[in-house]
């Protein structure tokens, strides 16, 4: 089973038929994301660790993935060069086998620095309301 063609650009969108396709093509079994929030400044390095089964041997599918960098992409072992197999908020994935693991590593940081201004301000609000709520 070949997928729909997955060259060119592609953004986060997935079409039905494709969804179809890749849902009878590959089962995920795991994942594990791993985020090293140790860095001080405004990104961070995760890595994402897939595994999952495929039903034909040495087809070829993507993963789904919105970061702005990515390290590296390595399948059943084997480092894959990134600018070969990231196209858009895709990263493609050839030569399936039975079981396969992929592991990639990215540099993001956008949803924490919003989470924590969103913190900031949620938690200055609930002391503006423990406040009021004091003086009643």
């Amino acid at each position: 089973m070949t997928l729909t063609d997955t060259s060119g650009s592609h953004t986060e969108n997935i079409t039905r038929a494709e969804a179809s396709e890749r849902s009878a093509l590959i089962t995920a079994t795991s994942y594990e994301v791993v985020l090293d929030l140790t860095s001080t400044g405004p990104t961070f390095a995760t890595t994402t660790t897939a595994l999952f089964a495929c039903t034909s041997i040495g087809a070829h599918t993507w993963i789904d993935l919105i970061a702005p960098t990515v390290e590296s992409v390595t399948l059943n072992g084997k480092e894959l060069s990134v600018s070969d197999v990231v196209q858009g908020a895709r990263i493609l994935l050839s030569d399936l086998q039975e079981m396969n693991t992929v592991v990639v590593e990215t540099v993001v940081g956008e949803g924490v620095q919003d989470r924590t201004a969103t913190e900031k301000v949620a938690e200055q609000a609930a002391e503006q309301v423990a406040e009021q709520v004091a003086e009643q």
